[in-house]
Order: C-alpha cells, then sequence, then structure tokens
C-alpha cells in the first residue's frame, strides 16, 4: 500500500531507513504537493512499479 508520511522533522534519513513504497514529505508543504505525491504513488502502484 502507498503511503505518504509528512514531518516536521528532518528527513534526511529517509533515503536510508524509509519505507518502500512510500514518500516522505517535509512540512509546511502546499497542498499541491501533497496530491502530486499521493497522484505518483498511485500511478506507480497501479503500472505495477512499486
Amino acid at each position: 500500500m502507498p503511503i505518504v508520511y509528512t514531518t516536521a522533522d528532518s528527513a534526511a534519513e529517509w533515503q536510508v531507513q524509509g519505507v518502500p513504497n512510500s514518500v516522505v514529505m517535509q512540512k509546511p508543504y502546499a497542498g499541491a504537493q501533497l496530491l502530486t505525491a499521493i497522484s505518483t504513488l498511485m500511478t506507480a502502484d497501479t503500472n505495477g512499479t512499486s
């Protein structure tokens, strides 16, 4: 299942410790950025590229 995590803390270690098929977004972010992240994960998941 695709997951979007949000954090106000540093996301610097996400590349090393992140969960597969997920995205981390650093707060603050715009609503359009969240929609893009969700859309990207959903598209990748439906294409079997996850």
